[in-house]
């Protein structure tokens, strides 16, 4: 039984590695990955004109296959991979590959799992469907905040990219900069008070009313909320716009409103098409 030179996997925090030289642990055939997602076109077809215009419509999710050896008897085969299946099947999480650590992608279980044997080996082929791109480590400030309310986001190191300007009571121009090589949806902490908060980010503009505490925009879940008792209250009532996207390069973000008084926080994470 060949063996994957990526070297390990992890999903759902449980890794199958090829560096353990214990034959009695799984190992990591193969990995059947796109180098790039598919690119969805829109086709448009003119009158007595030759050929067609294509525009860029969207990115498909992708299809991982990962193939797993288990080593043994019949019966321990048999426990190993029950063991492993209960840990992941079902599971919606991150997928990562030692070949590039620092950078995951969102999967799930996607297909049955088939397997098949040789002799005292069992290779299991599982198919995870997973985001279209990767993004970069670490966590999901969103989460963190829901779970443990007394942890610091700042002690965590929870997301790559962040910016912070305290202090805001007028219009000013604020700077932001995205390192991945595609756009990125950010999660928007709003702290303090305002009559009314404008907020205008390439090109794309909301305004929340009425502010008093800590309001979060999830650009990725498009929701609007406040955390009362460590759980999320919706105040989409409160806000009219579209929910802005982090391009790559630099940004600027226009902050304005009435009765401004309020911190804000843009987190992001570096997002990678290839």
């Amino acid at each position: 039984m060949g063996l994957s030179r990526i070297g390990w996997c992890s999903f759902a925090g449980v890794t199958v590695s090829n560096l353990d030289f214990n034959l009695a642990t799984p190992k990591l055939v193969s990995v059947d990955r796109p180098c790039s997602p598919t690119m969805q076109y829109q086709e448009f077809i003119a009158p007595y004109r030759h050929g067609s215009k294509y525009y860029e419509n969207r990115y498909d999710d992708i299809e991982i296959r990962v193939v797993i050896g288990f080593n043994g008897t019949a019966t321990e085969r048999q426990a190993k991979i029950t063991n492993l299946l209960q840990q992941w099947i079902g599971k919606k999480d991150k997928l990562v590959f030692a070949d590039r650590p620092n950078l995951f992608y969102k999967a799930r279980f996607y297909k049955s799992v088939t397997g098949k044997d040789s002799g005292t080996f069992t290779q299991l082929t599982i198919t995870f469907i997973a985001s279209f791109c990767m993004y970069e480590f670490y966590g999901d400030l969103r989460d963190i905040l829901v779970k443990d309310m007394d942890m610091l986001a700042d002690d965590i190191g929870a997301l790559i990219n962040r910016a912070t300007w305290q202090g805001i009571t007028s219009y000013t121009a604020k700077i932001i900069t995205n390192t991945g090589n595609f756009e990125s949806k950010p999660l928007i902490e709003v702290t303090g008070t305002a009559t009314l908060l404008t907020f205008e980010l390439n090109n794309v503009e909301f305004s929340i009313a009425n502010i008093n505490g800590t309001v979060y925009i999830d650009c990725e879940e498009m929701n609007v909320y406040k955390i009362v008792n460590n759980k999320k209250l919706s105040v989409l009532s409160q806000w009219q716009g579209d929910f802005p996207i982090v391009p790559t390069g630099e940004s600027t973000v226009y902050i304005g409103g009435v009765g401004l008084n309020v911190a804000i926080t843009v987190d992001f994470k570096n997002t990678y098409i290839v």
